[in-house]
This record gives structure tokens, C-alpha cells and sequence, in this order.
């Protein structure tokens, strides 16, 4: 059976997925190479914040490291709901437990509204994320 890493997941794989042809290659845990985040204006509601964190499949990355092939891992998403404007920093290059998080579809909006299926992320808040040592 094929194996498809989370953010190679499109409709065409998950039709394969679907049928029992592939399955995701899902992590339980990740390193956390960086942050992003931004704010937009809800208008009467106020900023709305919002933060994601770009992180690897540990073992993965592991692996590629003792080769020196880091370069060539996979980025993964993983989107934080509730983010409230913390600093986030203290995160990068820390190991995380994501074997409980929600996986959810990423999406990307096209030029004539339509919405395609671009890779695979986990979801979780803050107060979930735990760091192994």
C-alpha cells in the first residue's frame, strides 16, 4: 500500500485513501522548526489572532540529520486554535506529543472560489501542546 506524507494529501490522494489504495503517514510526535503568525480585523469584534507552527515528523528528521539531508524533510502544519497573541518562540526546536491532536484538511482558496485540498495538519490549543523531553 502506498504511504503519502500528511501535506502531500490532495483530493486525488484522498480518493486512493478513500478506495484503500494509500494511507497517510501520520506522525505521533514532531520538532518544531518555526512559528507564524498574524492578526486580521473582525470589524466590530476586534483583531482576531491567529498562529500556526511549521514542524517535522521527529523521526523523519532524525533520520535525515544522521545523513545531513535535514534540508529535505517535510514540513507539516500545525494550526493553534485559541492563540490569543503569546509569544511562541520558546517552541522552536522542542520535541511535541501530537498523537491526540485533531488532523484536519488544509485549503486553499483559488481565483474562482473555489476551495482545493492542499496537504493534511494537526489542530490543537496552547494549553495542549507538551513538550517531550
Amino acid at each position: 500500500m502506498k504511504k503519502v506524507m500528511m501535506n502531500k494529501v490532495d483530493k486525488d490522494v484522498l480518493v486512493e485513501i478513500i478506495s484503500g489504495r494509500a494511507e497517510v503517514s501520520i506522525p505521533e510526535t514532531v520538532i518544531v522548526g518555526s512559528v507564524q503568525t498574524g492578526s486580521f480585523d473582525r470589524g466590530e469584534k476586534g483583531l482576531m489572532y491567529w498562529a500556526n507552527m511549521v514542524v517535522y515528523s521527529s523521526d523523519e528528521l532524525e533520520l535525515l540529520t544522521s545523513v545531513g539531508l535535514e534540508e529535505n524533510a517535510n514540513e507539516l502544519k500545525l494550526k493553534l486554535a485559541n492563540y490569543q497573541n503569546e509569544n511562541l518562540d520558546n517552541w522552536i526546536d522542542k520535541k511535541i506529543d501530537v498523537s491526540e491532536f485533531e488532523v484536519v484538511l488544509v485549503e486553499k482558496k483559488g481565483n474562482r472560489g473555489t476551495t482545493d485540498i492542499v496537504g493534511l495538519a494537526f489542530r490543537a490549543e496552547i494549553a495542549d501542546l507538551r513538550e517531550i523531553k
